[in-house]
């Protein structure tokens, strides 16, 4: 408790790189702990990156689509179903028939909705009719008719940036995160020192500096662990890793004290 307090006296008088290093110790901990939930939360920002190959179908009205959706959600492969309907079909179908001057509304049956199933990334062309012909076999042949499967809507250039970002994204921002840490350490660790020359000249303690910094980043690690156990994503060996780190750096680098004036 004496470290803890002399620490948070120091941050009193030295706001700035106290509270980036208090802050900054306890975000390393959450968001090295979740980084793949963090890096999904930023790519999940695009969703086109995540939509792979996909196609429309064309149901009676008279289908259970719901039922169809929820079944087709199940099969692997597909990554989301959505529901057309029957107005939005009505009006597509008619700008396609006014476009090509095909006879009047009243000729055609309008009784159907749109179905549009996106497939993940990874699914190739097999699975894509395994994916077509079940969906066929749900709705009934003569119930459904399928469109073209069409490549995913996304440039190549932003997919390769956001595979580049997938493979090595969530470390880059947790090296970054680091090299703050590292910063607000130094800046920090000049005033712990001096503190610490006068406890162990006047009360002969030793080994002060250390206990100071250590003593105030593991109360914020702490919490970090506490923040980080409810959620199912943490993986509690990057995390215990943060701890091994930290406490690695604090101690090469906190020397004995020599204050100089």
């Amino acid at each position: 408790m004496f470290y803890l307090k002399n620490f948070f006296k120091i941050i009193k008088d030295n706001l700035l790189s106290g509270i980036l290093l208090s802050l900054i110790s306890l975000i390393i901990v959450i968001y090295m702990g979740n980084i793949d939930l963090f890096k999904n939360k930023i790519i999940g920002l695009y969703p086109e990156y995540l939509k792979g190959p996909y196609f429309y179908a064309l149901l009676s009205a008279t289908e259970n689509h719901s039922r169809i959706k929820r079944k087709m959600l199940l099969l692997p492969g597909v990554n989301k179903v959505s529901i057309i309907g029957k107005n939005e079909v009505k009006n597509q179908t008619l700008e396609i028939l006014d476009n090509l001057s095909m006879g009047q509304e009243e000729e055609f049956n309008f009784e159907y909705r749109g179905m549009e199933i996106a497939l993940d990334r990874d699914v190739n062309a097999r699975g894509q009719e395994l994916i077509r012909g079940y969906l066929k076999r749900l709705a009934g042949e003569s119930n459904i008719t399928l469109g073209k499967v069409y490549p995913p809507s996304i440039s190549k250039k932003l997919k390769e940036n956001l595979d580049i970002f997938n493979k090595y994204g969530g470390m880059a921002i947790g090296l970054c995160l680091f090299l703050v840490w590292l910063l607000a350490f130094f800046s920090l660790k000049q005033k712990v020192k001096k503190v610490s020359f006068i406890i162990e000249q006047y009360q002969r303690k030793r080994g002060v500096e250390i206990k100071i910094i250590l003593s105030g980043v593991a109360l914020f690690y702490i919490i970090g662990c506490l923040i980080s156990y409810p959620l199912p994503t943490t993986q509690w060996y990057l995390v215990a890793g943060v701890g091994a780190v930290f406490f690695a750096i604090m101690a090469l680098l906190s020397g004995r004290p020599s204050w100089e004036s």
